[in-house]
Parts: structure tokens; sequence; C-alpha cells
């Protein structure tokens, strides 16, 4: 389990308490990593911030309720993970369709970009198989039901330990270490169905 600071402790207290700026200082602290979480999870740019704002707005309405078992941020990710799952259980009851076309404009971390396929000229290679790779990989992760896409954002791109993962979704360590495992071969089979034979290489 990560070690949680004593500075940290004193703010969770006075937050508690009902001092507001210290709760407000603890929000400064991983506002940025719950965040990028909701955004990975989400993939758009203003899921994301509803998410995180959800997230910390149910943090403070119970934040009496948090019991020091893991760090504050580490609490704010189990609330970010809860959003995001309603929120997919939300869109899965309203079935909606939504055409992608290369005219879409996709919203990103670092602003909104048109997506567009990219000129394959001469000495361009590298840059398409960058573009192609990295497309496949968001594709085969979307494919996956939330629960192995959590798993994956949680481990391979937020870098949680398996021990602060089992924290989050309150499962067993040896849960978590399964359900990753699964996932990482349920995702190995997307990327092959996109890459075939450039999978691996």
């Amino acid at each position: 389990m990560a070690e949680i600071k004593q500075e940290e402790k004193e703010l969770v207290l006075k937050a508690k308490a009902g001092e507001r700026r210290a709760f407000e200082t603890l929000v400064h602290g991983c506002a940025k990593q719950v965040y990028n979480l909701a955004y990975r999870l989400s993939n758009s740019k203003e899921s994301a911030e509803d998410i995180a704002q959800e997230a910390f707005i149910n943090a403070y309405n119970s934040i009496n309720k948090f019991s020091h078992d893991c760090p504050f941020a580490n609490w704010v990710y189990r609330i970010a993970v809860n959003a995001w799952k309603n929120r997919v259980r939300y869109e899965k009851r309203r079935f909606f369709f939504k055409h992608d076309s290369l005219d879409e404009t996709i919203a990103g971390e670092d602003g909104d970009m048109k997506k567009e396929l990219p000129d394959k000229k001469p000495g361009a290679d590298e840059e398409f198989e960058k573009f192609h790779r990295k497309e496949a990989i968001e594709k085969a992760l979307n494919e996956l039901n939330p629960q192995a896409k959590e798993m994956l954002v949680l481990r391979d791109m937020e870098e949680l330990s398996y021990e602060e993962i089992s924290g989050i979704i309150k499962a067993p360590l040896g849960t978590v270490k399964s359900r990753i495992a699964r996932a990482r071969e349920t995702l190995k089979e997307h990327l092959m169905k996109y890459l075939g034979d450039d999978y691996g290489a």
C-alpha cells in the first residue's frame, strides 16, 4: 500500500472538520492525475472534465467516510472510476450509435484536432506506423468491457501497483492480478485483428 503522508492526514482531518481550504489543497494535489485517469477511461475531454468534477464533488460530500486506508488521491480514483462506470451504464441504456467520420473533431488532452489519415509520402513511413499502432491500440482498448479497460488503464497507463488497484476496486490482490492478465490477453486478441502480422513487430 502506498504510504500516506502525515501532511495529508492533517489536511484530511481539517477537511473533515469543515475547513474548505484544506479540502481544496487536497484536490489541488491530485486534480491532474484524476483528470488524466478520467480522460483515459472515457476518451473524451468533455466527459473527463465531468467525471473529475463529479468525483471531487462526491469526495467533498463524503469526506467524513474517508477511512485513511489509502492516499486521498487513490480514494478519489475509486470515486472517479465509479462515476465513469455509471456513465457507461447510462450510455448503454440509451443505446445510441455515433457515426465515425474522417471529418470528426477529436477532443484530446492537448486540445481539439481533426481526425485525418496521414499522407503516406516517402519518408513518412515511421510516422504512419506510429499513427496506425496508436489508433489500433485505442480501438482495441475501447472494445474491452468496462472492467477489463479499468484494469489496464489503472495498471498499464496510470502505472499503479497491484496493491493500489486492489484498494481502489476493493478486490483481493489475486483477483486483481487475474483480471489484469485476462484483460491483457483480450487486448492482444483485438490488436491482432487490427495489426495482423505487424503485431509485435
